[in-house]
Parts: structure tokens; C-alpha cells; sequence
């Protein structure tokens, strides 16, 4: 199920626990390893799978996240909510490069990046994994409608029954 094909029931619930995830994201200092589970692996989830959305893993690695939160951090996320597959692909994707810590490096990730787009986009080994990580969209969305319907107690957004009906 490609990202695009998300029943409605699951984007209104996920849009409806954003609100949460999303509150305090403008403050000064703001750091999503400090969120409480399960709104730090939402967000991380949120985050990853739209920046994937939008541009594929060149955008993912191209972006600078908050505080330089690690790979791992969305990966495990992915993990927690059932995404496995798609975990492993954003693993792979990391190990690529040639740090043990890429998220620490804009500038090498970006060099990096650019290197391999010289090969041809579809010659890039990022390419298949963002297509593979494009196709998982949609399961990886249903997957964590279900991570938050399991812990609705910790979105005060969903204390609302619109929702439990379905």
C-alpha cells in the first residue's frame, strides 16, 4: 500500500493525535529524545515518513533534525510500531555513509548525497530504498494509527470517542 492510499479513518486519528505530538515543538530547545513514549515514536514516525513522502531519503538525509537526533531514533520508532521492513531500509540507508554518524555531518551527508545522484538517480543505492520505503507508506501509517490507538491514554487529543466508532 503506497503512502497515498491511506484510508481516511487512519489520517483523521493520526491528524488528531498530531496535535500532541506537534504542541510544544516551536519552543527554544525543543527535543523530541525528551518527549514521553509513545508521543516521541509518533513523532519520529510522522516526521521520517513525511520528509520520505516528499523527496525519498535524499530529503531525509538532507534535513537537519532537532538536536541531531540519531538514525536509529526513527528507526526504532519504525520498529516499535510493527514497521520493521521499513526500519531496516532507513538502517541500510545510514550505514551507506561513511560515518558512523552521519546525522552529526550535514555537509558530508549533503557531499555524500551528491556523489551518488551523480551516478544516476536510479543508480544511487538510496533509490531503491526510498522507493521501497514509499511503497511501505501507507502499511507504516495503519501501523501507527494502531501504536496510538493502543495508547490513546497518552494523547489528550483523543479523549474525544469521535474516533472508537470505527
Amino acid at each position: 500500500m503506497r503512502s497515498h492510499e491511506i484510508p481516511e479513518k487512519v489520517s483523521q486519528l493520526i491528524e488528531r493525535a498530531s496535535v500532541d505530538v506537534h504542541r510544544d515543538e516551536s519552543e527554544h530547545g525543543w527535543n523530541p529524545s525528551d518527549l514521553p513514549e509513545p508521543i516521541a515514536t509518533t513523532w519520529a514516525v510522522l516526521a521520517a515518513q513525511g520528509i520520505i513522502d516528499n523527496g525519498g531519503l535524499q530529503y531525509f538525509f538532507e534535513n537537519n533534525w532537532p538536536e541531531s537526533v540519531s538514525y536509529a531514533f526513527f528507526s526504532n520508532a519504525y520498529r516499535t510500531i510493527g514497521a520493521s521492513e521499513a526500519a531496516d531500509c532507513i538502517d541500510k540507508a545510514a550505514s551507506l555513509f561513511p560515518s558512523s554518524h552521519p546525522e552529526s555531518d550535514l555537509e558530508m551527508r549533503r557531499n555524500f548525497m551528491e556523489k551518488m545522484e551523480e551516478k544516476g538517480r536510479q543508480n544511487s543505492p538510496f533509490y531503491p530504498l526510498s522507493i521501497r520505503l514509499l511503497d511501505l507508506g501507507g502499511g507504516t501509517m495503519i501501523a501507527l494509527s494502531d501504536f496510538i490507538r493502543a495508547h490513546e491514554n497518552r494523547f489528550p487529543s483523543l479523549k474525544r470517542s469521535w474516533w472508537k466508532f470505527w
